[in-house]
């Protein structure tokens, strides 16, 4: 009976610290790469910091990921605080796009970046993100 207690106590030692484990990457980092290829149109980025479930959204969208590489676009992100509610993060964004070319046109967009922890690591969750937000 001693071993057995002995034995779930250190199961649940174990489970305890491994559901405490802190993500191997910066949200905001993740956010900004995201944005980046997201304007820029790099899906093969994109499949590498999304979710699991959002991969095939981009398989299905790459006609239009491969119209925004032809814009030739200058892209800066200008991040707002994270908000971090345990394995879910919240980051505001302002992305500025610079079309470069015979004409130099500006816009501005507004971003909500909603991260989510997937295999130890913050990835995007492109269904819950915006643009224009």
């Amino acid at each position: 009976m001693k071993r057995l207690v002995i034995l779930f106590l250190i199961i649940s030692l174990i489970v305890v610290s491994c559901s405490s484990i802190k993500p191997s990457n910066d949200p905001k980092e993740v956010a900004a790469d995201y944005i980046k290829a997201f304007f820029g149109g790099d899906y093969k980025k994109l499949k590498t910091i999304v979710t699991k479930s959002d991969i095939k959204g981009i398989d299905n969208a790459i006609p239009l990921y491969e119209n925004f590489q032809k814009m030739n676009l200058e892209i800066t992100v200008e991040l707002g605080n994270v908000q971090i509610k345990e394995t879910k993060a919240t980051i505001f964004a302002k992305v500025i796009l610079n079309e470069k070319g015979d004409t130099y046109n500006t816009t501005e967009e507004n971003a909500k970046v909603v991260l989510v922890v997937e295999d130890g690591k913050w990835v995007v969750d492109m269904m819950s993100s915006s643009m224009n937000e």
